[in-house]
């Protein structure tokens, strides 16, 4: 547990710093009842795919001064993927944040 305040710590000072655009986050290992732990004012709106236990878990934080029209096109409802489509005036994407499990147990189901 010390540990992971520790990662949470160094990560939120990062974001912090850093102040990025968009935040596409793996393993956050977030129940859906849970996700509002990463709330923030200033990052809306958020996405997740939670799995229905603590493992995997995807999310996509926009900041507000992103001016975007986004919707959900699919999440995985174990939390490894969701596929947004973005708009930004005259732009449109496609935005993936994937959850790959690197063990074979992980990878096989």
């Amino acid at each position: 547990l010390h540990v992971a305040l520790q990662i949470c710590a160094a990560l939120f000072q990062w974001i912090k710093n850093k102040d990025p655009d968009v935040l596409l986050l793996q393993e956050t290992h977030l129940l859906k009842k849970d996700a509002f732990r990463l709330r923030s004012k200033k990052y809306e709106p958020q996405f997740f795919a939670c799995a229905p236990v603590k493992k995997a878990g995807v999310a996509v934080l926009f900041h507000r001064r992103i001016a975007a029209k986004i919707e959900v096109i699919k999440r995985d409802k174990e939390g490894r993927y969701i596929v947004l489509q973005v708009r930004m005036g005259a732009v449109e994407l496609g935005l993936v944040s994937l959850y790959a499990p690197n063990t074979a147990q992980e990878i096989g189901r």
